[in-house]
């Protein structure tokens, strides 16, 4: 308003409401300053038209900031303390728990167990539109509302923020790292250790998140190579198409495009035969007993015969028959591959708790509705790869699936 000349004076109830930061006060005086206007305290008066009473606004803006780190420094001790009681930094409220300074965090008996579903569900794949549908409805969306958020409606990164916090796990955050908290959690170590895997394997194709293809990341040409969402010129029009980047690179062979709607249409539709034909199959053996291949004991196999392998290393160490070097370049290269036999095995036990049935039905239900990214995510517990061969092969996509194979 002043450099529009519509003010000459700013007034302010106390200097330190101009600003607490030193620099930010200097900038905003000599601005205004610079245009001929002039700033004014309401309860504390200074004729800054003189020398020492621009020395005592001075003062009053370096007591401010004085005041601002002091009030910081309280803080930080109180988030200190907090944390070290295995309480969350602020005490703000937490969804799924009521909260009170004699007892601290406590589950929630209304909002407790759906916290509790909605890691579950997300585990099993439940679409999180469909989440968030429920969420919005009742009590859940009224128990959500806030300063920040007074409608309490719900949403995508609300939800996310919400499961991977890990409060509900009974854990707290500080400085990005996961702490044991003070309070109880309404989920167990192994269903928070499957949620961190789920999450991580709808989300360990980035480049594939920001395709605005549904089946980027895991279509394939009959080459092998990986197949690319892209738009193609036909008659003056743009059309998306996936097209083969080996044949784009040598053109090593023919046929190294599709029209994109013919996979994706093909691949919801193989969906819906999946859903049936898991259907049928439960019908015909209600009491079907347990698969007896387990396809996690290869790996546990190999993680245990690593472990006696070091055990071993460090006996002969022990005995002198192996040299210090020797040993530690060979035991790095050990607990290397045991550490990554670890974590697919953790990511086989969690896939191995996957119910199909269920995850076909709530992603084709809300299959309008569900962002794309999320859709693709979906698809990448259910689908190992789609397979795309050149016209005049039969069939034209074979679709992959732990759980199926399927020629479309």
């Amino acid at each position: 308003m002043i450099e529009q000349g519509e003010a000459d004076v700013i007034v302010l109830w106390k200097w330190s409401r101009l600003s607490r930061a030193r620099l930010d006060w200097a900038v905003a005086v000599d601005r205004i300053e610079s245009l001929g206007g002039r700033i004014e305290s309401a309860t504390e008066p200074v004729d800054t038209s003189t020398a020492s009473g621009r020395f005592a606004r001075g003062m009053l803006a370096e007591f401010a900031a004085f005041e601002s780190e002091r009030i910081g420094d309280v803080w930080r001790e109180t988030r200190e303390r907090r944390i070290r009681n295995g309480l969350p930094g602020d005490g703000r409220a937490r969804f799924g728990y009521s909260y009170s300074r004699e007892r601290g965090y406590e589950i929630d008996p209304a909002s407790g167990p759906v916290l509790a579903q909605l890691y579950r569900a997300y585990i099993n794949g439940h679409p999180t539109m469909e989440l968030i549908d429920e969420l919005n409805v009742g009590p859940h969306r009224i128990a959500n509302r806030s300063h920040r958020n007074p409608s309490g409606r719900w949403g995508l990164n609300t939800l996310m923020n919400l499961l991977k916090s890990g409060f509900g796990a009974g854990l707290i955050v500080h400085h990005g790292a996961h702490l044991p908290g003070a309070h109880d959690a309404v989920i167990s170590p192994a269903e928070w250790e499957a949620f961190n895997v789920i999450r991580e394997q709808r989300a360990n194709r980035p480049r594939a998140e920001r395709s605005t293809y549904l089946l980027s990341g895991i279509i394939r040409c009959h080459c092998g190579a990986a197949m690319a969402g892209a738009n193609q010129m036909d008659r003056g029009r743009a059309r998306p198409v996936y097209r083969c980047t080996r044949a784009m690179h040598d053109h090593s062979h023919v046929g190294g495009s599709i029209v994109a709607h013919k996979p994706d249409t093909e691949v919801k539709e193989w969906l819906v035969g999946l859903r049936e034909r898991l259907n049928e199959k439960a019908r015909q053996f209600p009491a079907a007993p347990a698969a007896v291949v387990d396809p996690a004991a290869a790996l546990r196999r190999r993680h245990d015969a690593l472990n006696d392998r070091l055990d071993a290393m460090s006996l002969r160490l022990i005995g002198e028959s192996i040299p210090l070097d020797s040993y530690e370049r060979i035991r790095d290269q050990i607990v290397a591959e045991r550490d990554g036999i670890l974590a697919e095995l953790r990511r086989t036990e969690v896939r191995s708790s996957v119910r199909p049935v269920v995850m076909i039905t709530d992603l084709l239900s809300y299959w309008d509705r569900t962002p794309l990214v999320e859709r693709r995510q979906v698809l990448r517990l259910l689908v190992a790869k789609v397979v795309v061969y050149p016209p005049g092969h039969v069939p034209r996509v074979v679709v992959d699936s732990p759980f199926d194979v399927h020629e479309v």
